[in-house]
């Protein structure tokens, strides 16, 4: 976690195995469609879009990581940053602990999944050794976003 002026700006979440999380997460997902609900997280239609494109993208299974990548590589992690804290090394910060933690763990690699947008965040993995494993296109998102839109998977074998 990244604070700055007693504010929660960023954090890093992982896991040492994603599989786990795989399975876990289809019961998750109708408590945290009810919730952006409750909160109106989804009142515009473009945020609405976005979010009915990603699960239709879930649901075409355009964002499995490949059994080879997910063998080599188990544990994932995500990190956010809010738009005003990025590009001053922190999301950098954050990334560089993690692989470190994996290797004291015996953890084989690590993966990640970016989505194309984000092409920053794909620039910062690799400046850490972090490789392109595989590039799928979103098909989902073709009539939400006129770019086309893809998921890099990027692997680090520890």
């Amino acid at each position: 976690m990244v604070e700055r002026d007693d504010s929660v700006v960023g954090y890093l979440t992982g896991t040492t195995n994603a599989a786990r999380v795989d399975r876990y997460m289809p019961r998750l997902i109708p408590s945290i469609v009810g919730r952006a609900v409750r909160v109106r997280l989804l009142r515009r239609p473009e945020q609405r879009a976005m979010v009915c494109g990603m699960l239709t993208s879930l649901v075409r299974g355009e964002l499995p990581v490949p059994p080879a990548v997910r063998r080599a590589t188990p544990a994932t992690f995500h990190v956010n940053l809010l738009p005003e804290s990025r590009g001053r090394g922190l999301g950098a910060a954050l990334i560089r602990t993690f692989p470190d933690r994996m290797r004291q763990l015996g953890v084989p690699g690590v993966h990640v999944q970016i989505m194309s947008p984000n092409a920053a965040a794909i620039r910062c993995v690799r400046r850490f050794g972090v490789r392109s494993a595989c590039v799928r296109r979103l098909t989902a998102y073709a009539n939400v976003d006129p770019q086309p839109i893809d998921v890099h998977t990027l692997a680090l074998v520890l």
